[in-house]
């Protein structure tokens, strides 16, 4: 009986010089230097995500905190505009450095070195307007000096207006 003749899959390269038979289509491995330039194309992929994280959460902190801050200066300047002319009158015209210590129970504004200084002057060439002006500063976590003005006018029996920066 004659015997099957048994064929390989695939079939077999000749042998090169120094090396072993290799399979016809067998995948070849990498490379240090393909392995090194990815390695190095995702190290710099990496390193722009964490940049652009960190500038991301500088500038949340700045307005988180900027938020806060206005919020506790409109309540300030809503407080003042509830006085009455004598009460206002009565006030320091000079820069007064305000104590906001039952407001900053924020979290957010507790984290800063923030200021905030009323200064109330008579409006030239109007004897019954006053203009309140608040300004808080602080640094910001990367350092940077920031403000926040509030400013408004009083008048003797009139309506009060404010205008925010």
């Amino acid at each position: 009986m004659p015997q099957p003749v048994i064929t390989p899959a695939q079939p077999v390269a000749a042998p090169r010089p120094g090396r072993p038979a290799a399979r016809v289509g067998a995948r070849r491995a990498f490379s240090i230097l393909e392995v090194m330039s990815a390695t190095a194309v995702m190290a710099m992929g990496l390193a722009a995500a964490i940049y652009g994280i960190q500038i991301g959460l500088r500038n949340l902190d700045v307005a988180r905190t900027s938020t806060a801050i206005g919020q506790v200066m409109q309540s300030e300047a809503e407080r003042i505009r509830l006085l009455n002319w004598d009460a206002l009158s009565a006030l320091p015209n000079n820069a007064t450095t305000l104590s906001l210590a039952d407001a900053l129970n924020n979290r957010a504004l507790k984290n800063g070195n923030i200021v905030v200084t009323r200064t109330i002057s008579n409006v030239s060439g109007y004897a019954n307007m006053k203009e309140v002006r608040l300004v808080a500063t602080w640094r910001s976590i990367e350092g940077a000096q920031r403000t926040r003005i509030i400013q408004f006018r009083y008048t003797k029996g009139g309506v009060y207006d404010y205008y925010s920066t």
